[in-house]
């Protein structure tokens, strides 16, 4: 009897401490992607892909009092600025295109989900079109907004010909081989 008990005490115990060790990292890493990062969307594996900007259905001239064509036309568009980030936007009499992107599936993309850009057409080899390339999410949604500031100048008639105006794209997307944008909206007009 004591002989049947001692192995059957022997056996618990094996059993006990193999339970043990699957649960201690025996298990397979339980929790992780083959790749190390945690399943359930923290990772977020990212992608580099064309940025395309159009003019698309911007008219500069059903603005009241425009006299003058479209600027980011020539200067964003067609790879004219590509500068400092910092001056563009402070120095008004540029254009300045800022770009950020947003996806709620992967906080590690850019910070905590969110990762900006200001408009770069050079970034893409050639400085004299209206391609950038830009990092998305490889496997989820995101929703891109984009702000295209005209260069300020003296573009309207008035008492205030020196204004400065503001398109604004914002749409939904999945990944994809490139993002073609030429929806816009007037945002607003700002004097200078």
């Amino acid at each position: 009897m004591k002989k049947q008990f001692k192995g059957i005490t022997f056996y618990l115990i094996l059993t006990m401490f193999s339970f043990i060790l699957m649960s201690y990292g025996g298990g397979g890493g339980k929790g992780k992607d083959p790749g190390g990062g945690n399943t359930g969307g923290s990772t977020c594996p990212t992608k580099t892909v064309p940025l395309v900007l159009f003019q698309g259905n911007i008219d500069p001239y059903a603005i009241p009092n425009r006299q003058f064509g479209f600027m980011p036309i020539q200067n964003i568009l067609n790879g004219g600025q590509a500068t400092s980030p910092s001056s563009l936007y402070q120095d008004t009499h540029l254009s300045y295109c800022h770009i950020t992107i947003t996806t709620t599936g992967c906080s590690s993309y850019g910070d905590g989900g969110t990762k900006s850009f200001v408009w770069d057409s050079s970034n893409d080899g050639d400085n004299y079109d209206s391609t950038m390339n830009i990092e998305i999410p490889e496997n989820a949604s995101f929703t891109i907004t984009i702000d295209l500031h005209d260069g300020c100048g003296a573009w309207y008639s008035g008492s205030n010909p020196s204004r400065r105006a503001m398109w604004i794209h914002q749409g939904n997307y999945n990944p994809a081989p490139s993002i073609n944008i030429s929806t816009w909206s007037l945002n607003r007009v700002d004097n200078c």
